[in-house]
């Protein structure tokens, strides 16, 4: 079941999505970690809510799916910003033994955070940034630290979403 999140729109409020994979074998203590992260913020002024969301590991890329639309609105967003999304969100060519169709595989990234702000993406982690990563647990301190995230709002809302 899908419960959504409603944005206020205007007043600068920020919507957390983190996406996490399936198959993160080895780093299941670190996504928790970052869920908590991620749970603590909900409560903070500014923050409108938070979801968590399981994603597969690797996607084809022109498929129709909720996943490829996500990915291709971090890539619009990656552009528009002078951000890359590669190594983070691998592209590669699969060509399977049993047919001559070659096709592009999109590889995720283990746990990935989107910040909406007004409901209009603001921000993707992992990015590359001039060379530079920027990971997940870097875009997770910055809101800790932003003095418009505070810890004297009312309770926002939360939505968690895993997929099966």
């Amino acid at each position: 079941m899908v419960r959504s999140t409603t944005d206020r729109g205007g007043d600068g409020s920020l919507r957390l999505e983190l996406y996490a994979r399936r198959d993160a074998f080895g780093a299941r203590t670190q996504q928790q970690r970052l869920f908590e992260r991620v749970r603590r913020l909900e409560g903070r002024s500014g923050i409108e809510g938070t979801r968590v969301r399981r994603w597969p590991d690797r996607i084809i890329a022109d498929e129709t799916t909720a996943v490829v639309g996500l990915v291709r609105e971090f890539e619009t967003w990656a552009m528009e910003h002078d951000r890359s999304l590669e190594p983070c969100f691998g592209r590669r060519e699969v060509e399977p033994g049993f047919a001559d169709e070659r096709y592009e595989q999109i590889v995720l990234p283990i746990v990935c955070l989107a910040v909406y702000r007004d409901g209009r993406l603001d921000r993707v982690a992992p990015h590359v940034d001039g060379g530079r990563p920027y990971t997940v647990p870097d875009c997770i301190a910055e809101l800790e630290e932003r003095p418009d995230v505070s810890d004297d709002g009312p309770p926002r809302r939360s939505d968690t979403l895993v997929s099966r």
